[in-house]
């Protein structure tokens, strides 16, 4: 029923074309410095994704007011993107490299693990890259420090209510395999984006490149390991997807107040107070089929606290 460790053709796929197909063997990093293209005028970041973009204090902003709230959301974006690689994909594909999850060994799929965690790792150098180049470009001496995201703050909660590392484990890899298959969503609002500066659409692009492989390889990882646990394990990795699907799905404003106060807005707290609270309730878009598809094959769909919404 599901594809073993030897046979998954995601993972022989993924190692095969690997050396052809990555952006770490068809690009350098540096094309996220490149100044090619570069306009001041064009905002760095999409003002539709600004979610108090329609908030009366912020309609007063002056324009300098406004670039500098999307100069440092697009600084959040590489920020939360980096985050997503090293503190939630990386650690999970680590734990499949070092068999620590069951049904996943295999010379297939240890190099499809190894290759994606080197895709990975150039993510994250690549995005730091461009939060460099930004900062240079716009005058700033250095990328501001900004909370932490919710994805990872909410990983950081499932882990602190589990003593057993097995289940810890799960947890890393349930946010992962949910990260990994829905990220390309979040990535396709700036890849597909021909109204901001055209380097920021490359570095998007690039990473969405590699991520529609890795969606493919975790939707394999993920029901060659799920048929390998044992029953407790499969019932804490069904009660921790949903915990994973909830805060990737969540709005996230834990950074705005610090971008409208570094921007020089004023009525910060109550322009994210009040966006808060007009959006309770409502979930951040994202693409689910990927993660529904996945739960129809392993059959849990109906066992998840999660509404996906209408099938496709």
């Amino acid at each position: 029923m599901f594809p073993s460790a030897t046979d998954a053709p995601a993972a022989r796929a993924f190692a095969r074309s690997w050396a052809r197909r990555a952006s770490v063997r068809r690009h350098g990093h540096d094309v996220a410095a490149e100044d090619d293209g570069y306009d001041p005028s064009l905002p760095d970041y999409p003002i539709e994704m600004v979610p108090f973009r329609d908030h009366d204090a912020f309609r007063q902003a002056s324009p300098d007011q406004v670039q500098r709230v999307l100069t440092l959301a697009w600084l959040v974006y590489n920020q939360r993107t980096i985050t997503a690689e090293e503190r939630i994909a990386n650690p999970a594909f680590a734990l499949v490299k070092d068999g620590r999850l069951p049904g996943l060994d295999g010379l297939d799929m240890h190099q499809a693990v190894l290759q994606s965690l080197i895709d990975e790792h150039f993510h994250t150098l690549m995005h730091l890259t461009a939060m460099h180049a930004t900062c240079r470009r716009r005058g700033l001496a250095a990328p501001p420090v900004f909370p932490d995201a919710i994805t990872y703050r909410s990983l950081c909660h499932s882990l602190a209510g589990l003593d057993d590392q097995a289940d810890r484990d799960l947890a890393v890899f349930a946010y992962a395999v949910v990260a990994e298959i829905s990220v390309n969503a979040y990535l396709d609002l700036i890849a597909k984006n021909d109204r901001i500066q055209p380097a920021h659409t490359r570095v998007a692009a690039m990473h969405n490149h590699d991520e529609f492989m890795h969606a493919s390889l975790l939707i394999d990882v993920a029901a060659a390991a799920h048929a390998a646990m044992n029953d407790r394990h499969r019932r804490r990795f069904v009660e921790l997807l949903p915990q994973a699907l909830t805060a990737f799905a969540a709005h996230d404003f834990s950074a705005w107040n610090t971008v409208l106060t570094l921007a020089g807005i004023p009525d910060a707290d109550r322009i994210v107070r009040e966006t808060a609270e007009a959006r309770r309730g409502t979930a951040l878009l994202r693409d689910y089929s990927g993660l529904r598809r996945l739960a129809v094959q392993l059959d849990i769909l109906n066992d998840l606290d999660f509404d996906f919404g209408p099938a496709a």
